[in-house]
């Protein structure tokens, strides 16, 4: 088993040619892959094309973002940090695409009051949504 890359050897072979950057970025793809499974196999409506279409989007972004990268975090870290972000806005996306306005407006029975805060876009609903969903995964365990 290979010991994990630090920081820069990450930087050096994703900014590589050849072999040894593509050996990086399966690298890359694998861990991504893996930590995304991971975090949405709770989720039963998360299939594995979507972690997949995800991870490939991260991919592109992060190759062409290397030098954002500030080395304040593991280089996974940030990757990570990436497809996250990407997933979550994705599934975002999905959750609002076939919500209509007349549905919006209808209070919700049981709704927690930050559910019910008009002055909450739906974007900001829907994170805030998606946080106490994750957040109540971690706190059970799951």
């Amino acid at each position: 088993m290979r010991a994990p890359r630090e920081n820069a050897s990450w930087m050096r072979d994703l900014q590589a040619c050849g072999p040894v950057q593509a050996e990086a970025i399966t690298d890359l793809r694998g861990l991504l892959l893996r930590g995304l499974a991971k975090s949405f196999q709770a989720r039963g409506d998360t299939a594995l094309a979507f972690v997949e279409d995800v991870v490939q989007q991260a991919l592109v972004h992060i190759l062409g973002h290397l030098d954002q990268f500030q080395g304040h975090s593991r280089f996974p870290t940030w990757a990570m940090a990436i497809a996250v972000r990407l997933a979550m806005s994705a599934l975002r996306r999905k959750r609002w695409q076939d919500v209509s306005l007349e549905s919006m407006a209808a209070p919700s029975e049981g709704a927690p009051a930050w559910d019910r805060d008009d002055t909450t876009s739906p974007a900001q609903h829907a994170e805030q949504h998606a946080m106490v969903e994750t957040l109540s995964r971690l706190i059970d365990g799951r």
